[in-house]
């Protein structure tokens, strides 16, 4: 490991390992509260799908977004979120996401769970 820090520098690997991580993090803390308010969700799986999807989109966006590789107008969009300026633009969509497929696991009948 540290010849690899020495070789390469701290410097390049945070350039390679920062957005993973920004990728990754987002993910990791949905999981762990979805697992928290598992008994309480209506429908797990719906819940855990459309959660994540909506979670991965937005931390990708903010990881490429931190390389410069995101594109100039998904970016202009992605800055009137709440959140965005500190790389959590994923925050609050993600919140009203769990909070929309708990309302709909509601209303869909049982058989489709």
């Amino acid at each position: 490991m540290t010849i690899t820090v020495s070789q390469y520098g701290l410097t390049d690997l945070l350039r390679i390992t920062i957005p993973a991580l920004l990728l990754i993090y987002p993910v990791a803390i949905v999981l762990v509260l979805l697992q928290f308010l598992r008994k309480k969700l209506p429908s797990i799986k719906f819940t855990y799908n459309s959660t994540l999807i909506v979670t991965v989109c937005f931390s990708l966006c903010d990881s490429l977004n931190n390389v410069k590789m995101l594109p100039e107008s998904i970016n202009s969009l992605l800055e009137h979120f709440p959140l965005s300026s500190e790389g959590m633009a994923w925050l609050v969509p993600t919140l009203v996401m769990l909070v929309a497929s708990i309302l709909i696991g509601k209303a869909l009948p049982k058989a489709s769970h």
